[in-house]
C-alpha cells in the first residue's frame, strides 16, 4: 500500500512545537482558544497536564494504555478536557530543571482521541486513496504544510481486528511562531467495537535528500520503524467512557 512521492496540497493540523517558556502558553491556546466555554476548571486541568511531571505521566499512561513510554521519550503533556478530548504528547527531549519539556529535539508524537469525529470508513479511505486525514486535527488547532507525500500504509495490530493506517509526509509543522521542517506521519488506530476517533501525528527529522536517493530507514517514514513505535502503544485498549 505504499506509494512514493506524490504531491499534496493545502494545510493541514499537526502538533506544536514548544519553545523555551511558551509551552504552557502554546497548550493553553490549543485547550482555551477554540473551546473557551470549558472554563477555568479545563484551564487548570491543561496546566496540571503540562507542569506537573507526576500528573501528565499518569495522564498519559491511562490515554495510551501502557505503562512505559516508548524507549527515549519523555511525557511533555498528558490531559484530558471534560471527557471529550485527550491528548499526549511525547518529546524526545529531557526535561529542565522545573521539570517542563522545552519542545523537541529531533523526535516528536502528539496523539490526539476524541469522542465523536468522522465517519471511520470515510477516514479509512482518506489514508488509502490519497486524501486528506489530517483535517481531523483541526479540532485541536494544528497546522501542518504536507509538501509532498512519501509513502502510505496499513498495519495488522492483532486477532481483534484492531488496524493502523499510516501516511508519511515532508513538510514544515507551525504553531503561533514555532516551526519544525520535517517528517510527519500521521497515524489512525481503527479501533473495532470502540467509539471516538484515535490518532497521531509522529515526526521527525528527514534524512539527506540531496544524493537522490533517500535512505528513509529509522525515521518516521519507515514502515518498521512505524511498526516498532506503535507496538510500545495501545490506544485500542483506551475506554470511551
Amino acid at each position: 500500500m505504499t506509494s512514493e512521492g506524490r504531491e499534496r496540497k493545502g494545510t493541514s493540523p499537526w502538533v506544536w512545537v514548544g519553545v523555551g517558556c511558551g509551552v504552557v502558553t502554546l497548550v493553553l491556546v490549543l485547550a482555551v482558544a477554540g473551546l473557551a466555554f470549558f472554563g477555568w476548571r479545563a484551564v487548570q486541568t491543561v496546566k496540571q497536564g503540562v507542569e506537573d511531571p507526576a500528573t501528565r505521566l499518569a495522564n498519559a499512561r491511562k490515554i495510551l494504555g501502557v505503562e512505559e513510554m516508548p524507549g527515549g521519550y519523555h511525557v511533555m503533556a498528558g490531559f484530558s478536557i471534560l471527557g471529550m478530548f485527550d491528548i499526549v504528547v511525547l518529546s524526545d527531549k529531557e526535561p529542565g530543571p522545573s521539570g517542563k519539556i522545552d519542545g523537541f529535539d529531533r523526535n516528536g508524537f502528539v496523539y490526539l482521541h476524541m469522542i465523536g469525529g468522522p465517519d471511520r470508513d470515510k477516514l479509512r479511505r482518506e489514508f488509502q486513496e490519497g486524501g486528506d486525514p489530517s483535517k481531523v486535527f483541526s479540532e485541536a488547532r494544528l497546522n501542518v504544510d504536507t509538501r509532498k507525500e512519501i509513502a502510505h500504509g496499513a498495519i495488522d495490530l492483532g486477532p481483534d481486528g484492531a488496524e493502523l493506517y499510516w501516511l508519511a509526509t515532508r513538510g514544515t509543522t507551525e504553531l503561533e511562531h514555532a516551526r519544525f521542517d520535517g517528517i510527519n506521519t500521521i497515524l489512525f488506530w481503527d479501533c473495532p467495537g470502540l467509539r471516538g476517533t484515535r490518532m497521531g501525528i509522529w515526526m521527525g527529522k528527514a534524512p539527506d535528500e540531496s544524493g537522490g536517493t533517500v535512505d528513509w530507514s529509522g525515521t518516521p517514514a519507515d514502515p518498521g520503524a512505524i511498526r516498532e513505535f506503535v507496538s510500545k502503544l495501545a490506544p485500542c485498549g483506551q475506554s470511551d467512557s
